[in-house]
């Protein structure tokens, strides 16, 4: 286990340096834009390499052998992040829609993992519906 936990740790460390290039070179490209079309994409960019970057402290923490803990999280924004993904992987013959019932809601929990299993419920969401059928994805918050 322990030796599981050092090559986590040594792929951990190479993977954030590949995402610091991947964030900054993002944040350069939103400095200098000036196409609102291209803003969005940025945006998705970044928001996506934050979520490895999370994604990559938990694998530290593993190799650390810390505790990880829960805070609290506003979930709306997570939400529409994972639709804005999920929009742009999947056919584009599917139709996403989001209704908040509240304008504010929050959740104890890691906003990473709330993200990965949005993604993973639209995805197995597409997967198994008929090819004509429709995907609505309706959330009580």
């Amino acid at each position: 286990m322990d030796t599981i936990g050092h090559l986590a740790g040594g792929i951990a460390r190479d993977f954030n340096n590949s995402l610091g290039g991947i964030m900054g070179a993002a944040e350069l490209m939103s400095l200098k834009n000036e196409q609102a079309e291209l803003s969005r994409y940025i945006d998705i960019i970044l928001s996506a390499t934050e979520r490895a970057r999370d994604l990559n402290t938990k694998l530290l923490s593993f190799s650390r052998k810390t505790k990880m803990t829960s805070t609290p999280i506003a979930i709306n924004p997570i939400i529409d992040d994972a639709i804005a993904l999920l929009r742009h992987s999947i056919d584009k013959r599917i139709s996403l829609t989001v209704e908040h019932e509240y304008e504010e809601a929050h959740i104890i929990g890691d906003p990473s993992e709330l993200h990965s299993a949005l993604i993973n419920l639209g995805i197995n969401a597409r997967d198994a519906m008929p090819e004509d059928g429709k995907r609505n994805c309706q959330t009580g918050f």
